[in-house]
């Protein structure tokens, strides 16, 4: 029979069976069935869940999290100091480190990278998370100095970051066409629609690994069709396992379902900046409009909590009043405001490959019928959500998750401040918001960080460009053939240590 296994923030990491000595490569090609291939091959850029797991496995910065304690630890970085007053840190990079393509991987790759990512005509995730950053430059080959303007206690968060804070290659060519990294695994390429190849990196920084000789994600857009792939051994581990089918798992045999504690948040979102959402009276109805209860319930099938912030339950404590479930309430502010036959269209991102954001928006469209708005749940395929409310901000309201970041400063800054590069809600935070947005950064105790999100967070509830719905539970499944598997709550695939046996 299968079986379930749980994960935990305390645990933070779950290993499937010894892995014994450890070899170089031998552990053959193992096949991850997913929802989709890959929409953006940038990883600077790149915005959607799908996307991060697979460039995770080609990219690496100068730090990672430890999947264990969650704390960030050296990658392509042997060590970093930080000065006394905080405002220098200087970071040594290991020694013999190369790209995919065989050139030397040096200081001026990295400072290429982190300035890269700072341009803001780049239009990358991380740009708002390094605007404290004065100046990045190269003392020699392996070592880099980091200026700040600021003490930000963030930074060493920021750097470990999948994906986002990947070094690329300065004198490398155009990544959309040709990933190069300095990760496990080197890009071999892609089947739009099928699959993506990758295989082992012979002279990854760590000789021992990876295991792997290859890894195959297999696009299976059908839910039902990925869980009978691995039921059938065509695959041998999913990303994801959908909530209405985690018991045909649990029940199977030869396969187990991996329950553990994630990071993920779904939101519904709304355009400020577009009327009438751009009356805090008009997006407070909507917020009490919502029953969360019934919206959680609906959209995790009873497995997932309702979420009153964005900020993982795997951080520091975040406390806040949420607004009620009124919906007398929310017609009564609907009144006040002077809006009548409310009619807009919202979407779920990435399509069909989120269920539970389906789930979700078809109760949220009843709950506020309820008081007289006619929300229209429509689909859009992932890269048009992407495109319309990301990049062009041309829509209504939408709903999705925050997947990516256990600190707090990863669930708020980039989103609702004014220097957020994902303030795609148009969200004007007030002085005393933006402040206390920009002390969290700084700020290096729990206990006073945990007080500054806390209020930073009720400011958030009260004004509501986004309703904080549910926590997403983290489910994937595997066959008893893979050992070595971990994850995090970021639901990164840490797949150094993975090998198949028979």
């Amino acid at each position: 029979m299968g079986r379930t296994a749980s994960l935990w923030a305390g645990a933070a990491a779950l290993a499937f069976g010894a892995t014994g000595a450890l070899a170089q490569g031998g552990g053959g090609t193992l096949r991850i069935g997913v929802a989709q291939g890959l929409v953006a091959l940038d990883p600077h850029t790149s915005s959607l869940y799908s996307d991060v797991r697979v460039l995770q496995q080609i990219y690496r910065g100068l730090l990672t999290t430890d999947p264990e304690t969650l704390a960030p630890v050296g990658d392509m970085a042997e060590s970093w100091e930080v000065s006394e007053d905080g405002l220098v840190w200087t970071v040594r990079l290991r020694e013999g480190l190369t790209f995919h393509d065989g050139t030397a991987l040096t200081a001026s790759d990295v400072v290429y990278s982190l300035n890269r990512i700072r341009d803001e005509a780049t239009g990358a995730t991380l740009r708002s998370d390094l605007e404290p950053v004065e100046s990045v430059e190269a003392v020699d080959d392996l070592t880099v100095r980091i200026a700040l303007a600021r003490p930000y206690g963030v930074l060493a968060a920021v750097l470990a970051t999948p994906v986002w804070a990947a070094i690329v290659p300065e004198e490398g060519g155009d990544l959309v066409a040709e990933p190069v990294g300095s990760g496990p695994f080197r890009f071999v390429g892609q089947i739009e629609r099928t699959s993506i190849s990758l295989e082992r990196f012979e002279d990854f920084h760590d000789p021992e690994r990876p295991l792997l000789d290859a890894v195959e994600f297999v696009v299976v857009p059908d839910e039902s069709a990925r869980v009978a792939a691995l039921l059938s051994g065509q695959v041998d581990l999913l990303d994801a396992v959908s909530l209405p089918l985690a018991g045909q798992v649990e029940a199977a045999p030869g396969v187990s379902l991996l329950a553990y504690e994630s990071a993920w948040v779904d939101e519904f979102g709304m355009n400020t900046q577009r009327p009438p959402f751009d009356d805090v009276r008009v997006r407070r109805a909507i917020a009490m409009a919502i029953d969360k209860e019934a919206v959680a319930q609906a959209a995790t099938m009873g497995r997932g909590a309702v979420a009153h912030t964005m900020v993982s339950a795997s951080s520091i404590p975040v406390e806040v009043t949420p607004l009620p479930h009124d919906p007398e309430a929310a017609r009564a502010l609907l009144a006040e405001a002077g809006v009548e036959d409310l009619s807009f269209e919202f979407a779920p991102c990435g399509g069909t490959a989120f269920p539970h954001m389906m789930r979700a928006a078809e109760v949220i469209a009843e709950n506020l019928r309820a008081v007289g708005i006619d929300a229209r749940n429509v689909t859009l395929e992932a890269g048009v959500w992407g495109q319309r409310v990301v990049t062009d901000r041309d829509y209504d309201a939408f709903v999705c998750g925050l997947v990516n970041g256990v600190d707090p400063d990863q669930k708020t800054f980039r989103y609702f401040s004014r220097e957020g590069v994902y303030n795609f809600s148009g969200f004007e935070p007030s002085d005393e918001l933006q402040a206390l947005l920009e002390r969290g950064r700084e700020e290096t105790d729990p206990a006073v960080r945990s007080d500054i999100y806390s209020e930073a967070w009720q400011i958030l509830v009260d004004e509501a460009p986004w309703v904080p719905l549910y926590v997403v539970p983290g489910l994937m499944a595997l066959s008893d053939r893979v050992e070595g598997f971990r994850t995090t709550p970021d639901s990164d695939l840490v797949l150094t240590d993975v090998r198949l046996v028979d």
